[in-house]
C-alpha cells in the first residue's frame, strides 16, 4: 500500500525522486520497516519485470534499508536503467559471493546476498 501512495503523484515527472519528495512520509515509513520491506521487495524481483516506477522506489527503499559498506553499494544506482536491472546486478554480485565463500558464510557475512538469494530460491 506505501509503494501505491507514493507511486501516486506527482504525475507530471518521471523522475522517482519526485514521488519519493512528493511522499517522503510514506518512504521514510517503507524503509522503517527494514527486512519487511527487503523480503517483500526481493520477492517482487524474483518475479521479474520490475521495470517501471515501482521498481525504482523499491530498489531505492532497499539501497536506503542496506547498511553503507556493504557490497550492494558497489552497484552505482546511476548504471542501472530500471529497479530490475539493480536487483538482477546485486543477485550476480550474491551469486559470486556464495561461490566465493559458502551458503553458511554468505548467510553470516552477507544477510542481504543471502536473502536476494533466497528470493530466487537458487
Amino acid at each position: 500500500a506505501l509503494l501505491d501512495i507514493i507511486c501516486s503523484s506527482p504525475a507530471q515527472s518521471s523522475n522517482p525522486g519526485d514521488y519519493i519528495a512528493a511522499h517522503q512520509e510514506e518512504f521514510d515509513r517503507l524503509v522503517s520497516l527494514g527486512t519487511r520491506t527487503i523480503r517483500y521487495c526481493f520477492a517482487e524481483f524474483a518475479r521479474g519485470g520490475q521495470i517501471g516506477l515501482e521498481g525504482h522506489i523499491m530498489a531505492l527503499a532497499c539501497r536506503e534499508i542496506i547498511p553503507v559498506g556493504t557490497h550492494v553499494h558497489d552497484i552505482p544506482y546511476e548504471s542501472c536503467l530500471t529497479g530490475q536491472d539493480w536487483f538482477d546486478q546485486f543477485a550476480q554480485l550474491a551469486r559470486s559471493h556464495r561461490d566465493e565463500m559458502g551458503q553458511l558464510e554468505l548467510e553470516e557475512r552477507h544477510s542481504y546476498c543471502f536473502m536476494a538469494l533466497e528470493a530466487l530460491g537458487i
